[in-house]
């Protein structure tokens, strides 16, 4: 059976391996979905993740709010409310909020395939 619910009835969780960021599980296996999942991230003003890679996982992202920089290979692009982005299976990625507004942005993953994060440098905390 399908799931209706409001964004701020699901708890947003601090990212452990970025600096003020944050995420929220919006559609995903507590829900019974096997296949995809559907997060909500917030990167707080001068908030980061780190240089990261997964080996089989695929991004595909929205920006909700707010600006912010996202690397992907060896390319940064500027990212703002209304940006589509969509990461490859095994692209180094980052992402930094050096505005001074808080930024928001969508991310569909699949579920399916191991999820394994390898950081490719260490986290400035």
């Amino acid at each position: 059976m399908g799931v209706v619910k409001k964004m701020d009835e699901v708890e947003l969780d601090e990212m452990d391996m970025a600096v003020d960021t944050y995420i929220q599980w919006l559609v995903g296996p507590l829900d019974g979905e096997e296949k995809i999942g559907l997060r909500r991230f917030v990167i707080k003003a001068g908030g980061y993740i780190p240089k990261h890679v997964h080996k089989e996982v695929y991004h595909i992202q929205f920006a909700l709010k707010g600006r912010y920089i996202v690397g992907i290979g060896d390319k940064e692009y500027n990212v703002e409310k209304g940006s589509v982005i969509y990461i490859k299976p095994g692209e180094p990625h980052w992402y930094r909020n050096p505005y001074n507004e808080d930024a928001e942005f969508l991310c569909v993953i699949p579920l399916d395939v191991e999820y394994e994060s390898r950081l490719l440098e260490e986290s400035r905390t």
